[in-house]
């Protein structure tokens, strides 16, 4: 009797695994929903407002319009983001992520992300002579950016993991940096 309770058990927990896993991201094909937010066929969430993809205010007068994207796991979590950079003057970007059945959007500010690397990490810039190279992370449905190296050349101001160092060391960085592979965009158009 014991051990048909047991088994009725094990395969009741079993069933309800299999459930779990089949209702979690990895069951949905992430891809084609973001895509579908992209191209305004889904609401994302941005700040807690559900909104299109084209309604997405970047700076001043400018909406949302896609230009180029990439699909990268920025935070390596194996699911993939997208990253879209918009027709804005500015260059803006926004980044779309799927989780718990909903699109969150991040749209980065100026100058917030020029270079992307296929690791995930990022070059933002502050002027001519500011540059942070970056990573970022997601969590509870929050962008999060870790500034791994810094460099100002015009106050002669270099760190790397928040720790000061020499205008060598972070030349050493920048220049094994430069020589990670960036991300392949893909020009956009829209699927209808």
């Amino acid at each position: 009797m014991i051990k048909k309770l047991i088994i009725v058990l094990i395969i009741i927990l079993a069933t309800a695994f299999t459930i779990r896993y089949l209702l979690t991201n990895k069951n949905v094909n992430t891809s084609n929903v973001l895509i579908d937010a992209m191209n305004s066929k889904r609401e994302v969430l941005l700040d807690g407002n559900k909104t299109l993809f084209k309604d997405i205010h970047i700076v001043e007068n400018d909406y949302a319009i896609p230009d180029k994207y990439t699909f990268i796991d920025l935070d390596n979590d194996n699911i993939e983001e997208i990253v879209v950079l918009t027709t804005s003057y500015y260059g803006e970007y926004v980044i779309l992520r799927y989780n718990n059945k909903e699109v969150y959007a991040y749209p980065l500010g100026y100058r917030s992300m020029e270079i992307l690397n296929k690791d995930g990490s990022f070059l933002g810039s502050g002027g001519a002579a500011v540059s942070s190279y970056c990573k970022m992370k997601f969590t509870n449905n929050k962008m999060e950016i870790t500034e791994e190296a810094y460099s100002d050349s015009t106050s002669n101001e270099y760190k790397i993991n928040d720790k000061d160092v020499s205008k060598e060391e972070i030349e050493a960085y920048i220049t094994q940096w430069n020589n990670k592979e960036e991300v392949e965009w893909k020009n956009y158009e829209e699927e209808k």
